[in-house]
């Protein structure tokens, strides 16, 4: 039996998307036989690194994969160390959000956090979520192009209970910079000017270290009309999605297929509003409506809303998409990848 230690940052209960993904994926790739191993520590300081390294020697794994970034790692140069003192196991590295986490070039040279990613360009695969992610990375250290894998997350909910769809329009997801809360929040505001009969809610939980700015976001709930519902569990949030009829997804990035929040809303067949970038792959535009702002957004809605037929063609849209991430063909993927890698050594 393959035995592959998972490397995470963060695992639940503690607010982490690639956390919640990193469980899910070790329990689907245990329930389809390999038996693994959920890495965690209490701390990623560098004092750390010897008993991080002691504990993945005692599991003797196959194969150490590690899942980058997470809360938890936080600025740690543990996850890419490791890539050097394991040399003598197949190592892989799943990047969830290269694209988000490096910043603007130094003198114009070197991309802004790029010192945390030079070493993972050395582990044996990379996995990311879509090419554009790939070829983002691959446009400044070029020899990732034949290591390179295009593996798509899944949703961290699944679909909720069948009902009647409502009123309602939904943001879902950690609350925190940089999910475009501040314009659903102007959105919010602007649609319950225009009609009470619609519900603006946002769904999501408060990251560590992000409690000041959500306090002072969340004030502005009584003045622009929604509704928070924070800490939910996973069966919770998945029966409001599937009685929701629309979401408001403004990502300041644009959508793409590194959303979970977004992946959650197509499952659940939610007509998803959303602003369209260069990272948003042809499949997400075909099944959801670009609004560059608030404005946009509501003329999508009350132009929807008018049209029943419209509103089932474009659920049934979002909910057929499903089949672009499905759990049982990112599992395979993976388990074909680590067997490649095996049989290499």
């Amino acid at each position: 039996m393959t035995k592959v230690a998972i490397v995470c940052g963060s695992w639940p209960p503690k607010t982490c998307g690639v956390g919640d993904y990193s469980w899910l994926l070790a329990n689907y790739l245990s329930s389809a036989g390999l038996n693994i191993f959920k890495i965690n520590y209490p701390n990623w300081q560098w004092t750390s690194r010897s008993a991080i390294e002691k504990k993945l020697h005692t599991i003797a794994p196959d194969i150490v994969h590690i899942q980058y970034p997470s809360r938890g790692f936080g600025a740690s140069r543990i996850p890419a160390w490791l890539i050097f003192r394991m040399r003598n196991l197949p190592t892989v590295v799943t990047l969830h959000e290269y694209s988000a986490q490096v910043g603007d070039p130094i003198f114009g040279l070197i991309p802004r956090g790029m010192p945390h990613y030079i070493p993972f360009s050395f582990a044996d695969a990379l996995i990311f979520s879509s090419d554009y992610e790939s070829r983002q990375l691959a446009r400044v250290i070029p020899w990732v192009r034949n290591r390179s894998h295009i593996i798509p997350i899944a949703s961290n909910i699944g679909r909720g209970a069948n009902q009647s769809r409502k009123k309602m329009i939904v943001h879902f997801g950690q609350v925190c910079p940089g999910k475009g809360l501040e314009q659903f929040i102007e959105f919010s505001a602007l649609i319950n000017k225009h009609s009470s009969s619609y519900e603006s809610l946002l769904l999501g939980s408060v990251p560590q270290g992000h409690e000041a700015w959500a306090k002072t976001l969340l004030s502005a709930a009584p003045t622009s009309g929604f509704t928070y519902y924070g800490g939910l569990e996973a069966s919770d949030i998945a029966d409001y999605l599937a009685a929701s009829r629309y979401a408001y997804l403004p990502y300041p990035d644009g959508a793409s297929a590194k959303r979970g929040s977004l992946l959650a809303c197509l499952l659940n067949g939610v007509i998803v509003i959303t602003k369209h970038s260069d990272n948003t792959p042809d499949w997400i535009r075909e099944v959801t409506l670009h609004a560059d702002n608030p404005d946009d957004a509501m003329k999508h809605i009350m132009a929807v809303e008018t049209n029943v037929e419209r509103q089932d063609e474009l659920s049934r849209k979002a909910a057929s998409s499903a089949t672009s991430f499905d759990w049982n063909l990112i599992v395979s993927k993976h388990i074909h990848l680590y067997n490649n890698l095996l049989s290499r050594k």
